[in-house]
């Protein structure tokens, strides 16, 4: 009896030799397939079904007894067969032909089956002149309205929305029953009509002039007006102010207009006050020592919570015992303040020239916050270069500005302002120093 195996491989030349090398000539190929596999991105490969006959040789396969060979038995193709197949698809057609692919070539040398046609049958679909299924969508129609009956043809009349200047008089509502329809007529039931007057809407160029109309533009200030926020803007410009805030201070007092201006100016964060936190001040050694004593008197904490990093501890004013000597110190030190029940201030002295030993310093305390201490008398470009070597600055203190020429010169740094001559920094102590400071330049 006769066996029939299925081969899979993605060439069909290795699937030819694989089934001469393991059958021999006997085996008959009954069906050869080339198949998709993972989606409509997969590879393809061919599917083989051999018929292996046993103890038949393959050019002397007999029909069963009592057929007598009729035609409709399916043809079996040898090896041979099916390579001659495979090369005649593969060869050019003729300019008016269009080329076959090696299943079509394979399906013209088999006989149709009942899978062929029903697959003809499924691809021609159903006949062109079969009526379509009415699709009826009911509606409901309003107190008054005319209807059409069910079964009785009526012409759908849209509605028709016009503006008021040119709507014409309506005229009086016909009966659905008076209308007649050209060609074949249906009485199957059909949509039915309403007429709904629809309130006006406005032009869509109405709405956009509505929407994008520019707004009434204010009463132009007085001249005098105008004149005296344009000098109180040059003034706080030659104070250092920049542009940006000064243009914004504009009224009748200056002090109001001070403050408003310097509200758009960033909030620095409060000093760090849970316990194990660390806040570093960088700065001169007795400059650093003040900001830090002014934020442990704040927060109430003990000198042993105040550290020094330096040189001149004794002119810092600090024992011995709490002098950070270098980066390795400084990280035994920080080991020990995060374990503190209580937050710590470490004031590191750091010249302008100075900045990468104070980075150092940084890196080795790992703090919450870093604050800077600033004259207001050094050239701000030697304080921008400073702070760029430092490598990380949260905030800034001003000191020293009563004796520059520009005290808000440091603004432009760009940094939130923590402290403002020793204190807080807030809109209200910027106006009552820069007042104090044009007071004395109008005089």
């Amino acid at each position: 009896m006769p066996t029939r195996l299925l081969l899979e491989g993605r060439d069909l030349e290795e699937l030819l030799a694989q089934v001469r090398a393991e059958h021999g000539p006997d085996a008959v190929i009954v069906s050869a397939e080339k198949v998709r596999t993972g989606g409509l991105f997969g590879a393809h490969k061919f599917e083989l079904t051999v018929e292996v006959p046993d103890g038949a040789s393959a050019g002397t396969t007999e029909s069963p007894p009592g057929t007598g060979g009729q035609a409709d038995t399916p043809k079996r193709l040898s090896i041979e067969d099916l390579a001659a197949i495979a090369d005649a698809a593969e060869l050019p057609r003729s300019s008016g032909e269009q080329p076959r692919s090696f299943a079509e070539a394979l399906a013209a040398e088999r006989a149709p089956t009942a899978a062929d046609a029903l697959h003809r049958l499924l691809a021609e679909g159903a006949p062109a002149d079969a009526p379509a299924s009415p699709s009826v969508r009911p509606i409901r129609a309003g107190a008054g309205q005319p209807v059409a009956r069910l079964g009785t043809p009526a012409a759908f009349v849209p509605p028709t929305f016009e503006r008021p200047e040119e709507r014409p008089a309506r005229p009086p509502a016909s009966r659905p029953d008076q209308h007649t329809t050209s060609g074949q007529e249906s009485h199957m039931p059909v949509e039915a009509t309403a007429t709904v007057e629809k309130p006006r809407t406005p032009p869509a160029s109405e709405r956009l002039a509505a929407a994008y109309r520019e707004p009434p533009e204010p009463a132009a200030a007085p001249v005098a007006e105008r004149a005296s926020a344009n000098a109180l803007s040059r003034k706080l410009q030659s104070l250092g102010v920049p542009a940006d805030i000064a243009m914004h201070a504009s009224g009748g007092d200056t002090y109001s207009a001070i403050v408003e201006a310097f509200t758009a100016l960033p909030d620095a964060e409060p000093a760090p006050d849970a316990p194990g936190e660390t806040l570093v001040v960088v700065g001169e050694s007795t400059h650093a020592m003040e900001v830090a004593r002014w934020v442990a008197e704040a927060q109430r904490l003990d000198d042993d919570h105040i550290l020094f990093a330096g040189r001149n501890a004794a002119a810092a004013g600090i024992e011995p015992k709490r002098r950070i000597t270098g980066a390795h110190d400084a990280r035994l030190w920080a080991k020990k303040l995060r374990k503190s029940d209580a937050a710590s201030v470490v004031a590191v002295e750091a010249a302008l020239d100075e900045a990468h030993w104070a980075a150092a310093i940084v890196e080795a305390v790992r703090p919450v916050a870093v604050w800077v201490v600033v004259d207001a008398s050094r050239k701000t470009s030697d304080v921008a270069h400073h702070l760029q070597g430092l490598r990380r600055v949260d905030a800034i203190c001003l000191r020293g500005t009563g004796s520059s020429g520009d005290p808000a010169s440091p603004l432009s740094l760009r940094l939130p302002v923590a402290l403002l001559d020793g204190r807080p920094s807030t809109p209200y102590q910027w106006a009552a120093m820069l007042c104090e400071r044009l007071s004395l330049v109008s005089a």
